[in-house]
């Protein structure tokens, strides 16, 4: 409660401010607006309309401080008199309001009733980030058992929305707890989205529903629609989406403007239309966005996709056209053009050869962007030479034009399928909107492509001498309890490094290298088995990946690069790029010990072996932890 050694004169001044201010004349003392004719005329206005917001804030002001002062006991006007001050300034930036009168009053309030459910809510509704989180823990801990269900309903709720990106297991479980509470609650996107987490999409989907549509819940109800047509339900989005128009209601009136209905969004409606087949109601919906809409340039190169499949070469060619408008990173590499070309013909313009040197461009950039390391290794080389440090006149199984060959084998495929399949993706990178895809299917196939071609191209480069080099001397029954040895030595470094992997991950933004990685092992896995089923995983990462990487890193890398650096230093270098090349870098420092223990179990038994099935064990440990989560 506020001491009452201060409170009468604070309710006496809050009396005659109020009974002042209501006194006071409005209007007849105020000068006359000019003209609109006259020149400057718009900011005499102006300041009028301020004045009269100015006022009207602080009539309102003054009745709830009048109010609170008389009635210092009385909760709900308290809380109310925060209400009208937070969100006089959440609905206009700018104005006679401001946010140290919300906090302060949020402060008076917190001082006055700290018991009061309705006033820790409304604290907590009004606070952001980890704090708020572990204070509303801490409610939910020790004294929410003490609170109405309605109240321990809404601060389960709360907590479910703010923790669901970070756990969204104990958010789905909050949600449920709340809506036991209060069936009257709607959290079914919070446990919708803990679904997609644990790999239950269809379940997912069918959480979703569309009942107790109310002008409060639309936006809840239209995001339930947008996720069904990420899930490939696009029947029951269309659904969703026409329940939803038919449905919309104004949003509550600010007073300053006639309020407007709720809108579907005409882009995921068009898009919810084009997956189920209805691809003229689908034009005809994108036709109707607004040629200013932020979105116009992802609008233009839909209804593009529409006209290539269609059987109208001047409608094909006039989408083109106006997606072009959107500027050169619209079709960077000339992919569409090239697909229009394919599809209907037709000579290119001026501007589409810009698309067309890009793409000479990127393909020149992945041939030479390995020499950018193969140089000054090679040159290191050299100049150990002339210290007759080593001969590099000594014949060698590999030398560097074998590591040009297998940096390229590393981009190229990847890339290419991005070109291919994904080309809306390779385009981002040419603009701001750069996009990292690695549970993309089209990614999964090019990382498949990558081994393959790592697997079967690279021991082409050299044919002899390969079956000693790939088997070793060590006979294979000798051979298992060195390997199980080093897989559960690599389990207890993993354990001991994951600390120095999160700090790895908190350091590096992937988006910077995630382009040029392969996909986390994980989600290469979980992708693979949605595509195309356990088979495909046991063969891509259980056999296809460790004789791919084996051969890249631990045979050909290191082979080459101890031809031109230390042996230390090169084993460090094929850890080290084993370990980059994967796009987690929370566990970068377990692969670059992985990387090293693999190169030691390669040279310990003479050839590729070894190493190749300690890292199929490894793979295989991986396939059964997320195959048994799946």
């Amino acid at each position: 409660m506020i001491s009452s050694g201060g409170n009468e004169t604070r309710r006496a001044w809050a009396r005659w401010l109020a009974i002042a201010f209501l006194l006071l004349p409005r209007g007849a003392a105020a000068d006359p607006l000019p003209s609109p004719s006259e020149e400057g005329s718009h900011e005499l206005h102006v300041r009028a309309l301020y004045r009269a917001a100015e006022g009207a804030y602080a009539e309102a002001a003054a009745v709830f401080d009048a109010h609170v002062a008389e009635h210092p006991t009385d909760a709900t006007a308290a809380l109310e008199r925060c209400f009208f001050y937070a969100e006089a300034l959440d609905r206009h930036d700018e104005g006679p309001w401001s946010w140290q009168d919300a906090d302060r009053c949020e402060e008076e309030l917190e001082a006055a009733f700290p018991e009061d459910p309705r006033v820790q809510l409304y604290v907590l509704r009004r606070s952001w980030g980890a704090e708020a989180i572990a204070r509303g823990e801490a409610i939910n801990k020790e004294a929410a058992e003490r609170w109405a269900p309605k109240h321990r309903a809404e601060l389960l709720a709360w907590l479910a929305q703010r923790v669901q990106d970070d756990d969204p297991k104990r958010a789905s479980d909050l949600a449920l707890h709340a809506e036991s509470l209060n069936p009257e609650l709607d959290l079914e996107l919070v446990r919708a989205n803990w679904l997609i987490t644990d790999g239950k999409p269809e379940q997912a989907a069918e959480a979703l529903t569309f009942t107790r549509l109310s002008p409060s819940s639309w936006w809840d109800h239209h995001q339930k629609a947008s996720l069904l047509l990420e899930l490939d339900h696009a029947a029951e989005a269309l659904d969703a989406f026409a329940l939803l128009d038919a449905n919309g209601q104004p949003p509550p009136s600010t007073g300053d403007e006639e309020p407007e209905p709720f809108r579907v969004s005409d882009l995921n409606w068009g898009r919810a239309l084009e997956a189920a087949g209805r691809v003229s109601e689908a034009r005809a919906r994108y036709d109707a966005i607004d040629t200013q809409t932020w979105n116009r340039e992802e609008v233009d190169r839909r209804l593009f996709g529409l006209a290539l499949a269609g059987d109208d070469p001047a409608l094909a060619f006039d989408s083109y056209q106006r997606l072009r408008d959107h500027g050169w990173e619209s079709d960077p590499l000339a992919r569409k053009r090239i697909a229009l070309a394919m599809a209907h013909g037709g000579t290119p313009r001026l501007r589409d050869l810009w698309g067309f040197a890009g793409l000479a461009g990127g393909l020149l950039a992945l041939l030479l962007l390995p020499l950018l390391v193969l140089l000054p290794v090679h040159y290191i080389g050299l100049w150990r030479a002339t210290r007759q440090t080593i001969d590099l006149s000594a014949p060698a199984r590999w030398h560097v034009g074998h590591l040009w060959v297998l940096g390229v084998l590393l981009l190229l495929p990847e890339l290419g399928a991005y070109y291919v399949f994904a080309y809306d993706q390779a385009a981002a990178w040419y603009s701001d909107e750069a996009v990292l895809a690695l549970d993309d299917p089209a990614v999964l196939t090019a990382s498949l492509v990558a081994l393959l071609a790592m697997a079967l191209v690279l021991p082409l480069l050299r044919r002899a001498d390969l079956r000693p080099w790939l088997l070793g001397e060590t006979p294979p029954r000798k051979l298992i309890g060195p390997v199980i040895g080093s897989f559960f030595l690599i389990l207890v470094v993993r354990a001991w490094l994951a600390p120095l992997g999160q700090s790895c991950a908190d350091l590096v933004d992937l988006e910077t290298v995630g382009v040029f990685a392969a996909p986390v092992l994980g989600e290469l896995i979980r992708g693979l088995l949605d595509q195309f089923g356990l088979g495909w995983v046991l063969l891509a990462t259980v056999v296809i990946a460790p004789i791919a990487e084996e051969i890249a890193f631990r045979g050909i890398g290191y082979d080459a690069l101890s031809r031109y650096l230390p042996s230390g230093i090169a084993a460090a270098a094929q850890a080290g790029a084993f370990a980059v090349l994967h796009a987690d870098a929370e566990v970068w420092p377990a692969h670059f010990v992985f990387g090293l223990l693999a190169l030691h179990l390669r040279k310990k038994h003479g050839g590729l072996l070894a190493p190749i099935a300690f890292h199929a064990l490894n793979n295989l440990m991986a396939v059964g932890v997320v195959a048994a989560m799946a």
